[in-house]
Formats: C-alpha cells, structure tokens, sequence
C-alpha cells in the first residue's frame, strides 16, 4: 500500500543518503489507492519544523480528479535543513505536478517523491497522463472500494508481440464483472484495432479474479470494476517512467 511507503521513506530518512524505494504501480493503481489526486502548482515551499520528517507546501489546485481541493500538502523528505537524503524533492515554485495524496489517522494528507510526476514536461504530455486521469474521475462512481495490491494483470509479454496491431501507443479498457466474478463487460476508452482487442479479451479471460478477491476479502455483492493501463512497448515494472516520468 503507498501509505506504507510513504512510511517506510519516512522512517529510512534519517539516514543521510540512501536510495530511495518506490513501489512498481501505474497512474491506474495510484488513483485507485490515492485519497487525493490532483494537479497542483507549487505556491511555496516551507522548511521542516523541528523534529519533522516532511515539510509543508502551499499548491493551488489546476485540475482535481478524485478527493477534496487542498491549499496546502504534507511532501515526505527534507527541505532547508541540513539533513537530507535520495527522496528529496526541489519543488519549484510556479512548476506543476500530478500529486497522489494519502491522508493519515488526523486527518492529514501527505504525499512525497514516490507519489509524484511532473506535469509540465514531454513525459506527462506524451503518454497521454490527462486522458487516463480524465477517464479514471468519469469512472470513479464505479469504484466499489480501494483496490489492494497485486491486482492481477494481463501477460504484457504476450500483448507486447501484437502491439504493432495497435493503433496507439498504450491501451485502456475496464472490465466489469457481476456478483459471481463472471466477467460481463469489457469497455475499450482507446482506439484499438478489433484484433488486439479480441487477444486483450483471451488474456483477460485467464485471469483468476475470483482467487484475486478471496484472497484480499474484497466485497463483490455489487460486481466488480477496474480499469487497466497497458503500455505495449514498456514492462509493467517501471515507477520511473510511469509516475516520475524520468
């Protein structure tokens, strides 16, 4: 879960470098797990207060996609102080960032290096960031609960063979399943070539969701709804690229 490695961050911080753990998870899982997602503008950053292992930094909200509109957001590290380590970040005023916030026992949100991605660069605008965020906050009444981790995904090696039948450069589809965890629709949001999405639908069909679902103790007496992300040309496993965008 992110709030565990916000936590883990913080509690490696002290040390003065290290490097710094991120979680292998896509804009899709994110959100699902996110309290707050957001682009936000950075107003001000504030120095830590004595003793405290993140820092406060006052944004305004360009576009909010799921949670409530904050001033303001506790960023995980160090900042004008001299202890410091791999995850902090220089946030520039004026710069814009899409931010996964999580908020904490009182009420808090935090979010911190693993949990944002710069939306002022090629990377945000190349792969298509605001479309998947868009369709995510259309299909947010869909969400029955946060999602857990480990979600079962689709083999990106066998979708990588026919990417060339894409018409894009990555693919999103939700799949919605009834109350016995049959699948009962498949929603392509990008446009792709009738036989990538008849392979997508093979794949999906040898999913085990149902072993999926006991195992997290999902509640499934409404059905069941997700939305995936597929790159064709880049493994699932890269946090770089997908939420830093490096």
């Amino acid at each position: 879960m992110k709030r565990f490695s916000i936590l883990l961050m913080l509690s490696l911080i002290s040390s003065k470098l290290f490097a710094c753990l991120c979680d292998s998870e896509n804009i899709t899982t994110n959100f699902y797990q996110a309290d707050f997602v957001a682009i936000a503008e950075i107003i001000k950053t504030n120095t830590n207060e004595k003793g405290k292992d993140f820092y406060a930094v006052d944004i305004s909200i360009k576009e909010l996609y799921k949670g409530i509109s904050l001033k303001s957001i506790n960023i995980g590290g160090f900042n004008g102080v001299q202890q410091w380590s791999s995850c902090d970040m220089k946030l520039i005023p004026r710069s814009k960032w899409l931010v996964f916030g999580y908020k904490d026992n009182d009420g808090k949100f935090s979010s911190g290096y693993c949990s944002m991605q710069r939306a002022d660069d090629y990377n945000f605008i190349e792969r298509k960031f605001s479309f998947i965020l868009i369709t995510l906050k259309k299909n947010s009444n869909n969400f029955g609960e946060k999602i857990p981790h480990n979600l079962p995904y689709l083999n990106y090696e066998n979708y990588k063979t026919y990417s060339s039948e894409k018409t894009g450069k990555y693919c999103l589809f939700s799949v919605n399943l009834d109350s016995n965890l049959n699948i009962e629709k498949i929603i392509f949001y990008t446009d792709d070539t009738a036989t990538a999405k008849k392979r997508l639908e093979n794949e999906l069909r040898k999913i085990s969701f149902k072993d999926y679902v006991y195992k997290n103790n999902l509640n499934t007496a409404h059905g069941f709804f997700y939305i995936f992300e597929v790159y064709p040309y880049t493994p699932i496993a890269e946090p770089d690229l997908r939420l830093r965008g490096l």
